[in-house]
């Protein structure tokens, strides 16, 4: 549904879809996005919060309520699914304890979720492993848009090391550098996955 489609509806009443169904697929993606076309004068876009399938097929898409984030609605958003031993990842807003206990002990799924600045206790933890004597490494270059990219990646088994996080098996460290093709500055990036 285009933009100027948008306008002239209710705007609520176009975004929960139920497309596709969750079983089977091995990854479910979830992520949320503001609507484009959605803002209509003091009224604010829509936002929503989609599951996907590994193959980009949409799951389920619902509404997020104005003054509240997504972190209230993942639930709602993938209960009806039968999601056993489907791996769900999800940005570093999703990295929450109780949608870990949520994904694991109601729909027996898996997850893969980005540690960031909103869990500080958790980064500080997942820094002080001992990363560089891993040899367990994954190299990979790559050129386009006008920067190289090259990337680092190690897993770590933390079972049994006191992370203070729920259900954590693994985690792997991702050291990323891009270099600006046109003016050689180097952008060196580190994110921490923890599953």
């Amino acid at each position: 549904m285009g933009r100027r489609q948008l306008r002239g509806r209710n705007r609520r009443a176009v975004v929960a879809l139920h497309l596709a169904e969750a079983g089977g697929a091995d990854t479910v993606a979830v992520d949320g996005k503001c609507a484009r076309g959605s803002r209509h004068g003091a009224v604010p876009a829509v936002h929503l919060l989609a599951a996907m399938t590994g193959e980009g097929r949409t799951v389920s898409q619902l509404p997020v309520p104005d003054k509240t984030n997504e972190i209230t609605c993942s639930a709602a958003l993938l209960a009806p699914f039968d999601l056993r031993d489907v791996v769900v990842t999800a940005d570093a807003l999703h990295t929450q304890t109780a949608h870990v206990r949520f994904l694991i002990e109601q729909k027996q799924a898996h997850f893969l979720f980005l540690v960031k600045a909103n869990q500080p206790g958790l980064v500080a933890a997942l820094r002080s492993p001992p990363w560089k004597e891993m040899t367990a490494r994954r190299h990979d270059r790559g050129a386009g848009h006008g920067r190289r990219e090259m990337r680092a990646t190690r897993v770590l088994t933390v079972t049994g090391t006191g992370l203070d996080f729920p259900y954590v098996v693994q985690a792997a460290r991702i050291l990323r550098y891009r270099v600006d093709t046109a003016s050689g500055t180097l952008h060196p990036r580190d994110r921490l996955r923890d599953h």
